[in-house]
C-alpha cells in the first residue's frame, strides 16, 4: 500500500509544475509514492482508473488547482472508491476549495501534512448531472451565470495565475448582461420526481451558486456558510446588477457580505435544477466549464475521506 500523488504540472499556467520541482526536493516521502504526472486530464483518469482499481493506494494526494482535485474525486467517486483518504496541495490557478479547508498555502507544509496524516473526516461531494446523461463530480461549487463566462474567459487567457479569475471578472462585467433561468429545488439530495422540486426563482439572473465549499473565484465569498460535511448545498441566487452598482457589489463578494442584500436570495437544498429558457448555459464546475441544457446538481453526503 502507498501513497498515490496525483500532479498537474499544467496548474496555473506551469505553476504546478514548477512547484513540483520544488517539492521532490522539499519533501524527500514522495519517492516512497507512486506518482501520477500525465499530460492531458484524459491520460490521468485512465492511468487513476488503472492504480485505484488494482488495490494498492492507501491515499491520494492531488497537487494542482480545483480542477485537478476535481479530477482525483471523479476518478475516487468513478472507481468506487470514495473510502480512500485524499488531501489537496495547493498549486494551480484558485485552489478555493483547499483556502476553504484552511490547507497550508506553502505546497511543502501542505504535502507533507497530507503525506503524515493519520485521520480523516467525512466529505460531501457535488454532483452535476445534465439530462443527455453526462454528468461531472466536483468538490466546490456549481454554478451558471456570470461564473460560467468568467471560466471562458479564462480558459482563453494566454497565461494562468494569481489573480486571473479577478481580472476575468472585472472583463466579463464589463459586458455581462444576465441568463434567464428556471431554478427549483428538493429537499433531499436524491430527488427524481419532478413534484419534489419546488419552485425558487425565474427569469433574468446574474449568478445561480450551488456551494459545498465557501469560496470560488479566487477568493469571492459567494458562500460565506457553506458546511462541506452537512450533507446540503448553500444556494445564492444574484439578480441581474445596475452597472453603477457593481464597484459597490464585487468588494461585498469578497468579503462574504452580499448575502445580506435584500435582492440575494440564500436557501439550503439538497439538489437543486436549472433549466434555461432559451440557449445552451454555459455552468462553472470547480472552474471548470461544462456546457448543457437543464441540470441537477446534487449533494453527496459523505461519500469522500478528507485526510487531517
Amino acid at each position: 500500500m502507498r501513497p498515490l500523488v496525483l500532479v498537474n504540472r499544467g496548474a496555473g499556467s506551469g505553476r504546478g509544475g514548477r512547484a513540483w520541482v520544488k517539492l521532490r526536493e522539499q519533501v524527500p516521502q514522495v519517492d516512497d509514492c507512486d506518482i501520477v504526472a500525465e499530460g492531458s486530464a484524459a491520460a490521468a483518469q485512465a492511468t487513476l482508473a488503472e492504480r485505484l482499481a488494482d488495490g494498492t493506494v492507501e491515499r491520494l494526494v492531488s497537487i494542482g488547482g480545483d480542477g485537478t482535485a476535481q479530477l482525483a474525486v471523479g476518478a475516487l467517486l468513478d472507481a468506487g472508491r470514495g473510502d480512500i483518504p485524499f488531501a489537496i496541495v495547493p498549486a494551480g490557478t484558485g485552489s478555493d476549495f483547499a483556502h476553504h479547508l484552511g490547507v497550508p498555502k506553502d505546497p511543502a507544509v501542505a504535502l507533507r501534512e497530507a503525506l503524515e496524516a493519520s485521520h480523516h473526516r467525512p466529505l460531501d461531494a457535488v454532483r452535476v448531472e445534465a439530462d443527455d446523461g453526462r454528468s461531472s463530480a466536483c468538490l466546490n461549487i456549481a454554478s451558471a451565470g456570470l461564473s460560467g463566462a468568467v471560466d471562458q474567459a479564462v480558459e482563453a487567457a494566454r497565461r494562468r495565475g494569481g489573480g486571473s479569475y479577478l481580472l476575468a471578472t472585472l472583463r466579463v462585467l464589463a459586458t455581462y448582461g444576465s441568463v434567464p433561468l428556471r431554478v427549483t429545488i428538493a429537499a433531499e439530495p436524491d430527488a427524481r420526481d419532478a413534484d419534489a422540486f419546488e419552485p425558487l426563482v425565474e427569469g433574468p439572473l446574474w449568478l445561480v451558486a450551488m456551494a459545498n465549499g465557501s469560496s470560488f473565484g479566487d477568493g469571492m465569498r459567494v458562500a460565506p456558510d457553506a458546511v462541506d460535511d452537512d450533507g446540503m448545498l448553500d444556494v445564492i441566487v444574484v439578480p441581474p446588477v445596475a452597472r453603477w452598482r457593481l464597484p459597490w457589489l464585487l468588494p461585498r463578494f469578497l468579503r462574504g457580505t452580499h448575502v445580506h442584500l435584500p435582492e440575494v436570495t440564500v436557501r439550503r437544498a439538497g439538489a437543486v435544477r436549472i433549466e434555461p429558457l432559451e440557449s445552451t448555459q454555459v455552468y462553472d464546475v470547480d472552474g471548470e466549464v461544462f456546457a448543457a441544457d437543464a441540470v441537477t446538481v446534487r449533494i453527496l453526503p459523505s461519500v469522500l475521506r478528507l485526510l487531517t
